[in-house]
């Protein structure tokens, strides 16, 4: 799936107010009636929001970005990811663990972390009712802020994961077994095995 669409219509307020899901919702709905979207049962569709937009009220607190699913009225099973402007300067280092930025734009840097963190939560929890643990932590959530072995890039920033030449930053996630294929315990893991 490679398509995308910024919308330029109905735009949420910038004032920190809460955006509700219904208005998420709405937008990927336009997207899939304008035919700018095409629906796809195995696709994740992330919202991005800019400065100031605060989905589901708890931005910045509570959460830095999360993923639910909707039953349209046709039946479709959406799954989609809430995904605010991880950087936003009314909440410094709330949603952002870098030191630099690896690949010189913080922004996108920044919001890499968030998207592995969502999309790994949405392929063991898509409907809300399946993996997580006795406290109701989704597996990346076991691992939010963890980053395991890091290096310093050629710019100098921190990252711990290179991929297709670019450097990043991204949190570990959790592998549910009790022992790893190389025979140790396992628990929050940049790869497996």
């Amino acid at each position: 799936y490679t398509q995308y669409w910024a919308s330029n219509t109905n735009l949420p307020p910038t004032d920190y107010s809460p955006l509700s899901d219904d208005a998420i919702i709405a937008q990927i709905e336009a997207g899939f009636s304008s035919g700018a979207l095409t629906f796809d049962e195995s696709t994740l569709y992330i919202v991005f929001t800019g400065i100031g937009v605060n989905p589901g009220g708890g931005f910045g607190t509570v959460y830095c970005a999360y993923h639910g699913y909707y039953i349209a009225a046709d039946g479709r099973n959406v799954k989609y990811s809430a995904m605010p402007y991880a950087v936003d300067p009314a909440y410094p280092g709330a949603c952002s663990a870098l030191s630099g930025s690896p690949n010189d734009d913080i922004a996108a840097d920044a919001e890499v972390n968030l998207i592995s963190h969502e999309t790994e939560e949405t392929t063991t929890d898509e409907n809300l009712d399946a993996w997580y643990d006795a406290s109701g932590a989704e597996n990346a959530d076991k691992c939010a802020w963890q980053f395991g072995q890091t290096y310093t890039t050629g710019n100098g920033s921190t990252a711990n994961i290179s991929v297709g030449g670019r450097d990043w930053l991204v949190q570990m996630n959790w592998v549910n077994a009790t022992v790893s294929k190389k025979g140790g315990p396992v628990g929050c893991k940049q790869g497996w095995p």
